[in-house]
């Protein structure tokens, strides 16, 4: 089984890349909870999970970019959503 076209916006949905916003630190903690849940699941079930794939990799780049769904930034720095996935207990 494979995981695709993985994201969670945080903001409104609106496709289109370069509509990106800055996210409230509400919007970041609650990304950042949702991912770590979800790749809690992946990891639990990591026998029968062959791959994980992004939808994107920045938030600027994204077709759906106003939702801030990535975990990079535009500046292609990490967000906490990166982090609540690769180290999820902290």
């Amino acid at each position: 089984m494979s995981i695709s076209e993985l994201d969670v916006t945080a903001a409104g949905y609106e496709e289109g890349e370069g509509k990106d916003i800055v996210m409230s630190e509400y919007d970041a903690e609650l990304q950042a909870k949702i991912y770590a849940r979800l790749f809690k699941i992946y990891r639990e079930y990591a026998v029968y999970i062959s791959r994980v794939t992004m939808w994107g990799v920045d938030d600027h780049n994204s077709w759906l970019s106003a939702g801030t769904p990535c975990l990079f930034d535009r500046y292609l720095n990490p967000k906490k959503a990166f982090n609540a996935v690769f180290n999820p207990e902290k």
